[in-house]
């Protein structure tokens, strides 16, 4: 039988749905057609008002045949689709109009059918007619009495109930013999005499016993014309805990259990807020006299300023004059944007014009129609984004004229909260002091020092960094911006934005470099190579003409002898601007793309492509072109670049475009892959608002890179080749001072999560060609480089490392165990460490919602009671049980237990144990509470599941509620050093300060997110003694879920197993105390200043921070 609801009929109450309802209606429904199985044994059946087609389908277990019949036509193609057997149909009819032959079968069953309807004569009638002069009726109706009036209960689907006298009567009235069987669910013990078939109950309030069913609420009847057949009493067991009584009772625990989180945060929010709304309440009466006499001068003053326009024909030409003045302004504005929607990689070109041909016709560019118009108009800009659909949410955005794409990127992310206070634009003025020098002191406790040993193992994986090569002088920056400008011109005059900005950024080893001393190249190589990076991939200026620029670095690279470090080209065949964005403004060196230009370029770069050194994939060179879309043909010029390297003794290109703008697919270009350029075609939510401004007329963006990286990993595969492409930050703001686009909230964790979801995917490609790209190994002033800096140092060349390192094993590799060989059966993996056996049964009721499509592993302590294996596998046949020992409690098995499956390829795991926590009086409850978020429901499971299936960048689902952050809850004072060793030596460079972990060490994962941690043996772990933490069983509960991003993968819970970005932590966690912020006392938000103290700190924050920035340049 299948157990999938196909067809989505919807629970609305009006009939049974299994897998769907739960309570007292299961126990109800199923025993009635247990009981009716006893009766149709080779019999031809008629199961009128079947509804989803359950009972019809058990009733064919035994029966010869059976009809079901449904009024509703939906309903019985539900059932067709979903129940098959030999002799099994369904039919659309109506119990008064049974669509069968006269004398056509043995036993009609009809439960659920009387109380919907008022023709109970017709529908009697109806039944004899269809039924053998011997047949059997059997038929279930609720007593009015106890169903309804009783209870005070109207159930709106019942049209006529009938006491059980009435049923009675109308039995007899169409039946010669008949006769009634009391139905109620009952919980608790019965007892009776097996060769006594007569039922006595006892209760209560009735000591002595009494005969029959107390207080039937549904009546159950056996009719004939005949002598009815010998019935039985029966009784049907239910699970208490699927019971109407416990999941009121549950439902209400919960209830209060948010109330009283919900009390507590308001009690704290008023404790925040009462001062401050104390003085806005003196402020406001304060200002109540002078805002009147202020307004009512305002209003003479705009009637007199009426009655003069009115009278003063020159006021229009100066409205005029004025509206021409804002005119710059705000197509600054609009450039700003169009620059936001095509970074966002929401906006297709392509595909805007070919759904909205009357634009194609005017011939008016996409992009900018969007922008202006298209947005406005609701239509969408690409398949990913439903313009309408945005609008309908957000309605208020037609009358205050938002670009609906605009407005949702520049949306926070859910989750983030703001730790400025409203109306706060900017900071004091010593909070400015020590942003702006925090780090000329040197490094700090993120700083990671050099690697004594290198990369020495081959990998497959084939990390190529973008450099820059602008880092020297030359006559046209000499010309263009001042004698001696290079990169660091930039970068050294660069300052903090807002709190928390790292501006200025210095560099460490290397120091303000010039590329024209051989020694900086050679250092550069030598600290790639050790830390597994294998190629340099440089930024090639060629223009018309064979004019080149910065190219010195290229050719004093590939000319020293001192260095076989690989290396490529990536054109950037733009124009040179003032802008640094290649736009069509400010040109500097104009890039005119003639005729000529195909043959010359690929001349000129030859010498480079026959270098030893230069990267090859699968034996051919690779150029990179930055700005495929504006090459004038881009299938002619590959072919003329092709035919050139043949006839020269080259051989095959391999050519791979850049997707930078809306560049996309390769393929219509004549490119054989590729290549990402991060930023562009990103998205991450915008957290503007959140920041405490320290240039109070900063204008620029500034984004999540957490969220970066979150979308960046949930990014589908593409059918054509792309190389995926990282970067460890990114903020120019040192190339446009308050205008910037920067990330937030970088780190070396975050960086290395990107790089190995992006490995992963690298590594399914074939061959030589598993490139991952890094922009970039020295782009300074956008703060993007793996160079050495003061404040990490070399943080993010190890987290590369530490990746790269992974992929020097053969694929497919998993540690050996001692434990046997066993087979995969399923996709899903149960790994269930039981040491205290007695709560088996408990594991098993949970265990059963996900149907048997699951592997079971069990690991045993060594004192399980003798046949305790035969216990666990008379439920679960095919359980795998092992004895382990109890070291690390829960985690050492679960890892010895996952090392030995890990070959066997499982989708998904669901790691569980049999928690008692015996220190603590709610352990019970605790435990229960992980096994309810994990295994709750069949729906639950199914939901995890399938966002496995459907995502494979997901590493982690742990149980919502328990995401703590490490900063608030990492207990015993020996914890966060115990914590950070183990990160270290596991390579995981997730900070003390951004780890969050899922409490209880349940959970759902990828096998593969947890290599980082397999290489952990037993001989790491302390003697059990009853610790309650400060243990390495304790860290590594700590870490599970920094190992799954450690390895690129994605961590959610199961309120959202899907999600593209991880859980929100818990504020106020029931089931832990908060230990003190492990930094100390976060800082506090400050009062807002009154109007006036506000204005008059803003203008000597402007001052301040002009005089600093001069001083500095």
């Amino acid at each position: 039988m299948s157990t999938t609801n196909e067809h989505h009929l919807d629970p609305t109450g009006e009939r049974f749905l299994p897998n769907v309802l739960t309570g007292d209606i299961v126990a109800e429904h199923l025993h009635r057609y247990y009981f009716a199985q006893g009766y149709v044994k080779g019999k031809e059946v008629l199961d009128i008002a079947c509804g989803e087609g359950y009972g019809s389908h058990y009733l064919a277990q035994q029966a010869a045949s059976v009809v079901g019949v449904d009024v509703d036509a939906k309903t019985v193609e539900h059932a067709q689709a979903t129940y098959s057997h030999p002799g099994l149909s369904y039919r659309q009819g109506d119990c008064a109009a049974i669509p069968l032959e006269d004398n056509s079968v043995d036993v009609v069953v009809s439960f659920e059918t009387i109380e919907h309807h008022d023709q109970h004569d017709a529908m009697m009638a109806e039944i004899k007619r269809v039924l053998r002069p011997d047949g059997l009726l059997i038929i279930s109706s609720p007593d009015k009495h106890e169903y309804s009036e009783k209870p005070g209960y109207d159930n709106p689907y019942h049209v006529k109930e009938l006491y059980k006298e009435e049923f009675e009567q109308l039995l007899s009235k169409h039946f010669e013999h008949s006769t009634l069987l009391g139905q109620r669910v009952v919980y608790g013990s019965a007892m009776w005499d097996t060769r006594n078939k007569t039922l006595i109950n006892y209760s209560e309030t009735q000591p002595a016993g009494q005969p029959g069913t107390p207080d039937p609420v549904y009546w159950v009847a056996l009719a004939s014309q005949k002598t009815l057949p010998s019935h039985r009493s029966s009784f049907f067991q239910h699970d208490i805990q699927q019971s109407d009584a416990v999941n009121q009772q549950r439902t209400l625990v919960q209830a209060r259990d948010m109330e009283l989180a919900q009390r507590g945060d308001y009690i704290a929010e008023l404790k925040v807020n009462h001062e401050e709304h104390i003085a806005t309440l003196k402020r406001n009466a304060e200002q109540a006299l002078e805002q009147e006499t202020y307004h009512h001068r305002q209003l003479l003053k705009a009637h007199a300023g009426t009655i003069s326009h009115a009278n003063n024909p020159v006021w229009l030409a100066k409205q005029l004059l004025k509206r021409l003045k804002q005119l710059p302004r705000e197509m600054k504005r609009a450039r700003a944007e169009r620059y936001q929607i095509a970074a966002s990689g929401l906006f297709d070109a392509n595909w805007y014009l070919q759904h909205n041909p009357d634009v194609q016709t005017t011939g008016k560019d996409p992009l900018k129609h969007y922008q202006r118009f298209g947005g406005y108009e609701g239509r969408d800009p690409s398949a990913n984004f439903d313009t309408l659909s945005y609008l309908q949410q957000h309605p208020w955005l037609f009358s205050t004229r938002q670009h609906p794409l605009i407005h949702y990127l520049n949306q926070p992310r859910p989750g983030a909260e703001s730790e400025q206070p409203e109306g706060q634009g900017s900071a004091g003025t010593n909070l400015m002091f020590g942003e702006m020098f925090a780090q000329t002191v040197g490094s700090d406790d993120d700083y990671v020092p050099l690697a004594e040993k290198p990369l020495e193992e081959p990998s497959r994986l084939r990390p190529i960094a973008f450099y820059l090569p602008q880092y020297h002088p030359i006559a046209e920056n000499d010309r263009w911006w001042g004698k001696g400008f290079t990169e660091w011109t930039n970068v050294g005059k660069a300052v903090p934005q807002f709190a928390g900005h790292y501006q200025p950024r210095h560099p460490g080893e290397l120091g303000y470099y010039d590329l024209r001393l051989p020694e900086v190249q050679e250092r550069q190589a030598e600290l790639a190579r050790h830390y597994g990076i294998e190629a340099f991939c440089f930024h090639y200026y060629w223009f018309s003409g064979r004019k080149r620029l910065l190219e010195r670095p290229i050719d004093q690279f590939a000319n020293n002898p001192n260095i076989d470090f690989p290396f490529c080209l990536c054109w950037a065949n733009e124009n040179w601007t003032r802008r640094w964005d290649g736009k069509e403004s400010d040109i500097l060196m104009e890039q005119k793309h003639l005729p000529e230009d195909d043959l010359e370029f690929i001349e000129d770069i030859a010498p480079l492509l026959q270098k030893p050194n230069y990267l090859r994939v699968n034996g051919k060179p690779l150029l990179i072109v930055y700005r495929v879309d504006i090459l004038p043909d881009a299938n002619k010029t590959a072919e003329v670049w092709r035919t050139y390297c043949r006839e020269n003794g080259i051989g095959e290109i391999h050519l791979v475009s850049a997707q930078s703008f809306n560049n996309g697919d390769p393929r219509p270009h004549g490119f054989d892959a590729s290549v990402e350029f991060p930023p562009h075609q990103t998205h991450a939510k915008r957290i503007d608002h959140q920041l405490t401004l320290l240039n109070p007329a900063f204008e620029g963006c500034v984004y999540d890179f957490a969220d970066l990286v979150f979308t960046q990993l949930a990014k589908p595969a593409t059918e054509y080749t792309r190389y995926r492409t990282v970067s460890p930050g990114w903020d120019n703001d040192a190339r446009k001072p308050g205008r910037g686009h920067t990330f937030a909230n970088v780190t070396p964790g975050r960086y290395q999560q990107w790089l190995a979801g992006a490995a992963r995917e690298a590594d399914q490609l074939p061959g030589d060609e598993k490139l991952v790209f890094i922009n970039a190994w020295n782009e300074w002033a956008e703060g993007a480089y793996l160079e050495p800096d003061r404040r990490y140092g070399y943080a993010y060349l190890e987290a590369t490392k530490q990746v790269v390192k992974h992929y020097t094993a053969p694929a497919n590799s998993a540690p050996t165990t001692q434990l046997p060989n066993w087979e995969k059966r399923h996709e899903t993996a149960v790994i269930l460490h039981l040491y205290h056996t007695e709560l088996w049964d408990e594991m098993a009721s949970h265990l059963a919602h996900l149907e048997g499509q699951y592997d079971l592993y069990i690991s045993l302590p060594e004192h399980a009671p003798e046949g305790t294996v035969a216990r666990i596998q008379q439920t679960v046949p095919d359980a795998r049980c092992a004895t382990l020992p109890n070291k690390g409690r829960d985690v050492l098995p679960f890892l010895t237990m996952l090392s030995a499956i890990r070959p066997l390829g499982y989708g998904q795991v669901c790691k569980i144990h049999a928690k008692r926590s015996l220190h603590r009086q709610d352990g019970d409850l605790w435990r229960q509470e992980f096994l309810g978020q994990l295994l709750g429901s069949k729906k639950q499971v199914a939901s995890v599941i399938d966002a496995f299936n459907r995502h494979p960048d997901l590493g982690m689902v742990g149980p919502a509620g328990h995401w703590l952050d490490y900063v608030h809850y990492w207990g015993s004072p020996d914890s966060p050093a115990r914590t950070q060793a183990l990160l270290e030596s596991q390579g995981i460079r997730i900070s003390l300060d951004e780890l969050g972990f899922f409490a209880g060490s349940m959970f759902w994962c990828r096998p593969e997110a947890m290599d980082p941690l397999l290489n952990i043996t037993d001989d790491d772990f302390e003697p059990e003694e009853g610790q309650t933490d400060g243990t390495l069983a304790h860290a590594l509960e700590r870490i599970f879920a920094a190992a799954a991003q450690a390895a690129g993968y994605r961590v959610t819970d199961t309120r959202t197993p899907a999600a593209v970005e991880e859980p929100a932590f818990e504020a106020h966690y029931p089931f832990a105390k908060p230990s003190p912020h492990l930094r100390g006392q976060p800082p506090q938000a400050t009062a807002i200043a009154p109007p006036h103290a506000t204005k008059v700190i803003e203008r000597r924050a402007k001052t301040l921070y002009r005089t600093l920035k001069r001083r500095l340049k």
